[in-house]
């Protein structure tokens, strides 16, 4: 999944980045897909879905958070006296944060400036710290 035998080595999560398929980048990176394999001109699958102009691949690459990464938090560690977060905590605020797509600060930003607001359902938190901030 994450290289294989292609001449140009690039993953699976780079085909389905530059063929504009954001539903499969999320069943790739859930299956555990790197976002950080290049391939043979020493780029990312978002690079390459952000070069042909995917910028929905783009959002659900670089916004994707594995499971293990909010996990880690509910061990104690060298040093703590307890885990930084409760275990029955863990999948909540892992759900949180993959539903919320963090920033398509290009987008949101081109939006307040030209004075739009974004009501629809893919309203970003981005676009909200952009109204408070401006």
């Amino acid at each position: 999944m994450n290289g294989g035998r292609h001449e140009h080595e690039y993953s699976a999560l780079h085909f389905a980045a530059l063929a504009g398929k954001p539903l499969v980048c999320r069943v790739l990176l859930e299956a555990g897909a790197r976002t950080d394999v290049v391939n043979s001109v020493r780029r990312t699958a978002a690079q390459m879905a952000a070069f042909v102009g995917h910028s929905n691949c783009v959002a659900v690459i670089n916004n994707f958070v594995p499971k293990e990464d909010v996990y880690y938090y509910t061990r104690r560690q060298p040093l703590e006296k307890e885990a930084k977060l409760a275990p029955q905590l863990a999948r909540h605020i892992h759900d949180l944060v993959m539903g919320v797509s963090w920033c398509n600060l290009q987008s949101d930003r081109a939006s307040f400036e030209n004075g739009k607001t974004r009501t629809d359902s893919g309203q970003t938190m981005c676009g909200e710290l952009f109204r408070r901030l401006w």
